[in-house]
């Protein structure tokens, strides 16, 4: 790729390696540098192989993979602040042995060229959340990523308003030659990340960003006429609202979340709608799940490893997570994953029964809960959570915050004792004369 720059190209390419690493020193005096890396990646996913963008889209690609790295190296050797918890192990050693599952399949080396993105997303997601001292620098970075959100996300729709009707793909327009749905998924999550901060940060002036960048996000996935990421946007709108209001609050809520999420799938579709395209099993996910089940059945006990989709560098995509988990790992990873799943979620409800009193961490629980339902009720019809993608990387992190709030909750009461003990002792320490003693009148 260096060869095909010339020789001006090549210098602006050292310049501006130069400046990043200059920018990242610079703003790991404010932000946990992990936070910005991350906030990089999310933001270049959708863009890391545009067709459109010819040699900066390969640049593109290059440095979020070099910003993944950077991000795993330096959590692990500086960052990481504790043990990775039972949630997290387990998370972890489905990606390892989802990664290991390579080895047989027809083509491992595409297949671990394929996977360990997958399994570098994981850990940096999982290095991230542990990287994390106290509730301020998660707030500060959920704060930056918000930011690099709302600026990729403002750039992104006004190319799309002013480009979208020059290129379509099944009636859908591409930005930058990637198919919407794509941007759309994989600024899902970034949307809720600022939809939380939008409802919770006690600050006007970030309230306000996360607001502008939440708008900005949300309108450009309505604006691909992407149905998933739509009624995700909302569902995880809904589970943040949740525990704002009581009983019949929350019934209208969940009411109000069918009839919208029915609305929005009929406006999309318009006119294609009909009785025969709800029952018909052509141009659906139908199709590719009757085929899967087919290759499952193949090879039911460890699955394909690997199956290459259209290109060789990608892979093949079941649009499910526990299809595609039974096509390349058989049912015993599909047992793997269900276990853990389940040990997740009792994680998740005991985590947040044990923050739910306590002032500041009750709002914060909420996030991983949101961001873990949505992934999981993307995992149904889709298998962005085992692509090396933003879902993956926020699952991830999400995940080790499920184990590792309740920890930080106890760290930091046990600061603010340790901090009115030593007050309370200063106050009550009597006045000593020049050899120690108590001073006499």
């Amino acid at each position: 790729m260096l060869a095909d720059l010339n020789s001006f190209q090549l210098i602006l390419l050292i310049m501006s390696a130069l400046l990043g690493h200059g920018l990242l020193a610079v703003g790991s005096r404010v932000v946990n540098p992990l936070y910005i890396l991350a906030s990089v990646i999310l933001v270049l996913a959708p863009f890391s192989m545009a067709p459109d963008l010819g040699a900066i889209g390969i640049l593109i690609r290059w440095l979020r993979g070099y910003c993944l790295v950077l991000l795993v190296v330096i959590g692990l050797f500086k960052y990481h602040q504790g043990a990775i918890r039972t949630a997290s192990q387990l998370w972890l050693a489905f990606a390892a042995v989802y990664v290991l599952s390579s080895v047989w399949s027809t083509v491992p080396l595409w297949a671990l060229r394929f996977k360990v993105q997958y399994g570098l997303v994981v850990v940096a997601g999982v290095l991230l959340a542990a990287s994390t001292r106290d509730r301020q620098e998660l707030i500060r970075g959920l704060r930056f990523m918000a930011v690099a959100s709302g600026i990729v996300g403002l750039l992104v729709l006004a190319y799309f308003l002013l480009h979208s009707g020059t290129f379509l793909v099944w009636g859908r327009p591409k930005i930058f030659g990637v198919v919407a749905t794509r941007v759309a998924s994989n600024f899902l999550p970034l949307a809720l990340v600022c939809i939380y901060l939008a409802l919770n940060d006690q600050s006007r002036l970030w309230k306000s960003i996360a607001y502008v960048s939440s708008a900005a996000l949300v309108a450009m996935i309505l604006l691909t006429l992407s149905r998933s990421p739509t009624a995700l946007v909302i569902l995880g709108f809904l589970v943040m609202m949740m525990p704002r209001g009581g009983r019949r609050v929350q019934m209208l809520l969940l009411a109000a979340f069918v009839v919208v999420t029915a609305i929005v799938v009929f406006e999309i579709v318009g006119s294609d709608v009909s009785t025969e395209r709800l029952i018909s099993i052509k141009n659906t996910r139908a199709d590719t799940w009757w085929f899967t089940a087919g290759l499952i059945a193949e090879r039911p006990l460890i699955g394909h490893g690997w199956i290459p989709g259209a290109t060789a560098i990608n892979t093949f995509n079941a649009h499910s997570v526990f299809l595609q988990t039974s096509l390349e790992m058989g049912l015993l990873g599909l047992a793997f994953l269900c276990s853990t799943l389940l040990v997740l979620s009792a994680r998740g409800v005991q985590m947040f029964r044990s923050l739910q009193r306590q002032p500041g961490f009750s709002q914060l629980a909420i996030l991983p809960i949101c961001l873990l339902i949505t992934a999981g009720a993307d995992g149904v019809f889709q298998s962005h959570a085992l692509l090396p993608s933003s879902l993956a990387l926020l699952m991830a992190f999400s995940i080790c915050l499920v184990d590792y709030l309740p920890t930080m909750r106890i760290q930091e009461t046990a600061r603010v004792t340790g901090m009115m003990a030593l007050m309370n002792s200063r106050r009550r320490r009597p006045e000593t004369g020049d050899l120690g003693h108590p001073a006499s009148s």
